[in-house]
């Protein structure tokens, strides 16, 4: 069978509103291909009082199909949520989160946590006081070269993330190079991880989680960590954790229907997922910075296809997930940005926020408010 869905948002820049239009998917088997069947974006601004006009015509032409481990294809654009259906009622913990979304150079620790700060610094100082959680990328600030390795609590990751959490009373969650100390069981090989800490709003250290599943970079200097992550947070819930290849097939070997990420975030009954990661595009760097304010919808439609237990399980309580990913180029490698806040309940699938895939900003969602827009089903679009 062949599913098929829609994905509409909009983005508010002061009083306008840029209206990318809607973006249709059919959901067929594993190992498809990606085919863009329309245009990247057809972008009209109106005003945000007014709805989009509805004889906007679709006038480029299809995109080239593009071979990956996707399992849809479609055209897209976004839009209005309140042009779709209604949304759901939310889940009884509200959460204001934060993804903070920058572009770190390979082992230019001081000037990365520069250009962290000065993301921080163009933010409301209200805002930033009323954080629950701040997530930050995978590897930071650091690299994993033994120069920048760090031993969890204690190197300059943990450090930075415990001023913050001081400084704004949240929870802080940091991706970083981890060694370990083991000199207790000596004689032994070093132990490096490619970690993210967590630290509560009293700058204390509560987890520290280990890369499970890695990707070809990282199984050259890092061993697998036991297990995906699991914590329960007081004011945030139970939490599951994940960095950037958990949420793909282990080692792209493993069935793509196997989700075994997705299915721990069920059986440890999860209602914050936090992905901290360094998400590549397959485009090249010309094209793909050419439109440096708009989200990679590529990259933010594979990480919710790799959620789909989480939408099949109809769950009667919102699972928010949380994907903070870098921006930016470093030699052929091209970040995906598009850092994105969303929320699983019933089936359907809500979008509180999400930024352009070479934005260096702060993302600030509320899931307290309004979603920004929704995945919905064909039959509630009553599209044939």
């Amino acid at each position: 069978m062949m599913a098929f869905v829609t994905f509409c948002i909009s983005r508010e820049y002061e009083n306008n509103t840029v209206f990318f239009g809607y973006q249709d998917y059919h959901i067929v088997n594993a190992n498809a291909t990606w085919m863009k069947a329309g245009p990247a974006y057809d972008m009209q601004t109106f005003d945000s009082a007014d709805r989009p006009p509805s004889d906007l015509k679709i006038t480029e032409s299809p995109r080239s199909v593009k071979t990956g481990q996707a399992t849809l294809w479609g055209a897209f654009e976004l839009s209005y949520a309140s042009s779709g259906p209604q949304l759901s009622d939310r889940s009884s913990v509200k959460m204001r989160i934060a993804c903070l979304q920058f572009a770190p150079v390979v082992g230019d620790v001081d000037n990365n946590l520069n250009r962290a700060d000065a993301v921080l610094q163009r933010a409301d100082p209200d805002d930033l006081d009323s954080l629950d959680l701040l997530v930050v990328p995978e590897m930071a600030f650091s690299d994993s070269e033994k120069p920048f390795l760090e031993y969890a609590g204690s190197g300059i990751s943990s450090l930075w993330a415990r001023t913050l959490s001081l400084k704004h009373n949240c929870h802080v969650v940091v991706g970083y190079p981890e060694k370990v100390d083991v000199s207790h069981k000596w004689p032994t090989s070093p132990e490096y991880y490619n970690s993210a800490i967590i630290v509560n709003n009293e700058g204390e250290t509560i987890g520290n989680y280990r890369k499970h599943f890695l990707y070809m970079i990282d199984e050259t200097w890092a061993l697998e960590g036991a297990g995906f992550g699991k914590e329960f947070i007081p004011g945030l819930g139970q939490t599951a954790m994940g960095i950037c290849m958990d949420i793909n097939p282990y080692k792209f070997e493993a069935p793509w229907h196997a989700f075994e990420f997705a299915f721990h975030v069920l059986e440890v009954r999860a209602n914050l997922v936090i992905l901290s990661m360094a998400w590549l595009t397959r485009e090249d760097a010309g094209t793909f910075t050419s439109m440096p304010d708009e989200p990679d919808m590529e990259t933010l439609a594979y990480w919710v296809q790799r959620m789909e237990p989480l939408i099949r399980a109809e769950t009667t309580e919102e699972i928010i997930v949380v994907f903070c990913n870098r921006c930016g180029i470093e030699d052929e490698t091209v970040y995906a940005g598009t850092s994105a806040v969303i929320g699983i309940k019933q089936g359907e699938v809500n979008v509180y926020g999400i930024l352009g895939r070479c934005e260096k900003n702060l993302l600030i969602v509320d899931t307290d408010s309004k979603p920004l827009g929704k995945l919905v089903n064909q039959s509630e679009t009553g599209k044939e």
